[in-house]
């Protein structure tokens, strides 16, 4: 289904083609030509994959067990990582990439993002996003940890999640808490973080296909006033 503002400039085109009569017969195979490749360039452009992705924190646990490198006990039960596979025990880097993993959450507060979906797996596990904290003011994404280092391979399964538009590092500053002084009495307020974030990769370059889409319109407005001024000589 193409974007809103495709069908517009779509829109707008035809409209202006068919003004002109860009379509009767004996119309110029030059313009015809300049149609068919703008009408293929946006089709280009609108496969091009968004960088939005949706990061949401539906559970805080702490890790108390690790079963390999791609399952643990937490305070909300079995957890299972989501869209990635560690090998299972006996096969090669099952101890590495358990160890990976109790490195990074064992005995930890992390934060999971609960596949909408379906919740839970066959086996009863909560497959998740796991995240734990980096620094004061970005998480770690767990999964994607684990697979860009080699402890484990991405399976996109059937589920919410696409790992394949993960960023490693997510911004979710720690709860702020500020102290209020009124009339003698001093308050603490803990301002807590919102479970859902909305992030956008922003790219301001001159190729960002909003940016081609508008230079196309103009181009080919500028190449019809350029044909119906010749057509009027």
């Amino acid at each position: 289904m193409l974007s809103p503002a495709t069908n517009i400039c779509i829109q707008a085109a035809t409209s202006v083609l068919l003004q002109h009569n860009i379509y009767k017969v004996g119309c110029n195979v030059f313009m015809m030509r300049v149609v068919i490749l703008i009408i293929f360039t946006v089709l280009i452009l609108e496969a091009t994959p968004t960088f939005q992705s949706l990061f949401e924190v539906d559970n805080i646990s702490i890790v108390y067990n690790v079963i390999d490198g791609d399952t643990f006990d937490a305070s909300i039960g079995r957890v299972r990582l989501a869209d990635i596979n560690a090998p299972e025990v006996g096969e090669p880097g099952y101890y590495d990439a358990k160890y990976a993993l109790s490195s990074l959450v064992l005995n930890r507060m992390v934060y999971l993002d609960v596949d909408d979906k379906y919740v839970k797996d066959k086996y009863g596990r909560y497959v998740c996003v796991v995240y734990v904290r980096h620094n004061s003011t970005h998480l770690l994404n767990v999964n994607l940890f684990l697979a860009v280092n080699g402890y484990a391979s991405i399976t996109n399964y059937d589920n919410e999640f696409n790992p394949y538009t993960w960023r490693l590092f997510i911004y979710y500053p720690e709860a702020v808490t500020e102290t209020v002084t009124e009339t003698g009495k001093s308050t603490t307020l803990t301002v807590l973080q919102p479970t859902t974030i909305t992030l956008t990769e922003t790219n301001t370059s001159a190729l960002n296909p909003p940016y081609i889409l508008v230079v196309i319109v103009v181009l080919v407005l500028m190449l019809l006033a350029i044909f119906m001024f010749r057509g009027r000589r």
